[in-house]
């Protein structure tokens, strides 16, 4: 989690978004027909933002702010798995959600469904609502979580995107994101090709498959001048950390085999590097 300098007094000390994200995983564990750990990994003034019933990972060290002296505060991917593996937390699966995403109160039931179908890595594509604020005009609290769930998805929006990944520690324990940090592109497109490769069972569910995940508007603030930066330098961090990744991406699309799903993955990922490099 992470503190917010300017927030509205009933979200304090996040914003709206992550308040609400963090109290549906609350809420999502009391419902767990199965044991659920949630675990936060912060940087260090934003330790104390920890819920005290999550289990507090070792904190991380750097951001984007420490290393590369923007005003953005990101963590690097590797940095919060690697927490979590120093952590004395026993566990068979691992679920990441970015920190803005709303997870509908059943949604440990579901993921431990399909674990229990054999998939052995897969990805929860979200569901957006056109606005933050709920009927009658007010901004949405986790007093309207059910107000949430209960949205007809006539009236939600599908998200190509993936932000909600779960994978076996078998996967999680192999995932190298190197200097790859976390909040603008291409980083879920990097960790996606690596869940992919190292699965035996891989799935994506779209939007409206699962309805397990939400999200407030659709603000794409990752395109603003100072995003765009930081997507022009994580794009460097993949092709310079994961080059070994994009080199078989790159093989994989020449050679047209039967791994269609990986071959589309590897796709997207390299349309992703060749337009962040256009804008350079």
């Amino acid at each position: 989690p992470h503190k917010v300098k300017t927030c509205h007094t009933q979200f304090c000390p996040f914003a709206q978004e992550q308040h609400l994200a963090i109290g549906s995983m609350q809420r999502a564990r009391k419902k767990s027909l199965g044991p659920v750990v949630l675990a936060a990994a912060a940087l260090p003034d934003d330790i104390d933002a920890i819920p005290s019933n999550f289990e507090r990972l070792p904190f991380l060290t750097r951001s984007t702010a420490s290393k590369y002296f923007t005003k953005q505060e990101f963590p690097f991917i590797q940095d919060i798995f690697d927490s979590l593996k120093k952590s004395d937390i026993e566990y068979d699966y691992v679920v990441y959600t970015n920190s803005d995403i709303i997870l509908h109160e059943n949604f440990y039931n579901k993921v431990r469904e399909k674990i229990h179908a054999g998939f052995d890595s897969f990805q929860i594509n979200r569901q957006t609502l056109q606005t933050h604020r709920n009927k009658k005009g007010q901004l949405y609290t986790l007093n309207n979580l059910d107000q949430i769930y209960s949205i007809e998805t006539s009236r939600l929006l599908s998200h190509p995107g993936t932000d909600c990944f779960v994978m076996e520690k078998r996967i999680f324990d192999r995932i190298d994101m190197g200097e790859v940090f976390v909040g603008v592109p291409p980083f879920t497109n990097a960790l996606l090709v690596q869940t992919l490769y190292y699965a035996r069972n891989p799935r994506t569910f779209e939007s409206f498959e699962l309805n397990a995940t939400y999200h407030l508007g659709n603000r794409e603030n990752w395109k603003s001048k100072d995003m765009t930066n930081l997507a022009t330098k994580n794009t460097y961090n993949v092709l310079y950390y994961l080059q070994g990744w994009v080199m078989l991406c790159e093989g994989k699309r020449r050679e047209k085999k039967k791994e269609a799903v990986f071959v589309q993955i590897c796709t997207a990922l390299i349309n992703k590097l060749l337009l962040s490099e256009d804008e350079v």
